[in-house]
């Protein structure tokens, strides 16, 4: 894919010449920047092409400790071989719906969709991580992959169909000192379940953004890597912004 610096570009010519609205996914480890970034890049883009024209979606973060009132994310960190299949399936279930909402109500000024991961991630990155910990039965993960291609492939699922992965590249030690900050200054963003995360955890997710997700023939070209130790402001610039 093209270099960091030319991203501006592409945008334009998607915007502008193309007349679509480009899906563009912000992908990253755990604390690798990928909010700060999304909310720092929204302003940049519609400068440049008008109020509104950013359709900002974030991760549902909050739904999946709110599954009828129980917290699911807390249950599978606290015990993931008992509720990895269940989280992992709200996961894919949660992002369908957030991103189906997103696209009903978004307004005619939108020119592109600015997503925060995508549910190609939750499965070739979350899910395969699980599988590989032992956290799930091999029927729980032939259930998740079908599931996740049923709604891909079948459904009308506009924010499947990326454009561009914005993918951020931070040395899992630079991810574990950002959680570990956000847990002293007891930072917005920073969950509880967050706070369980280990350098083997973020090792284990970054080999697999990797090996099983970024090499996939269906993505490969459409991702731009970025140097994600740097600043926001030093990566917004480096974007062509």
């Amino acid at each position: 894919m093209s270099p960091s610096g030319n991203f501006a570009k592409l945008l334009d010519l998607h915007i502008i010449q193309s007349k679509v609205e480009p899906v563009i996914c912000v992908e990253g480890n755990i604390a690798a920047g990928k909010t700060n970034l999304m909310t720092k890049l929204k302003p940049k883009i519609e400068d440049l092409y008008g109020k509104n024209c950013v359709n900002l979606v974030p991760e549902p973060v909050k739904e999946w400790n709110d599954v009828g009132g129980e917290k699911l994310f807390d249950m599978m960190m606290q015990e993931p071989k008992r509720w990895s299949f269940a989280f992992q399936n709200y996961v894919q279930l949660s992002m369908f719906n957030a991103h189906c909402r997103s696209i009903a109500t978004n307004t005619q000024e939108s020119k592109l969709h600015l997503v925060e991961r995508s549910i190609h991630s939750a499965r070739y990155v979350f899910v395969e991580n699980h599988k590989k910990l032992g956290n799930m039965q091999q029927v729980e993960y032939n259930v998740l992959d079908e599931f996740y291609r049923m709604i891909t492939r079948e459904l009308e699922y506009k924010l499947s169909k990326v454009d561009y992965f914005l993918f951020l590249e931070a040395d899992i030690e630079v991810c574990l000192e950002r959680l570990a900050n956000r847990l002293r200054t007891q930072d917005a963003t920073m969950t509880q379940e967050e706070s369980r995360v280990t350098l083997d955890y973020l090792r284990s997710l970054g080999e697999l953004y990797e090996t099983h997700m970024l090499s996939r023939e269906e993505f490969r070209d459409k991702v731009i890597r970025i140097d994600a130790n740097l600043t926001t402001e030093e990566i917004i610039r480096n974007l062509g912004f």
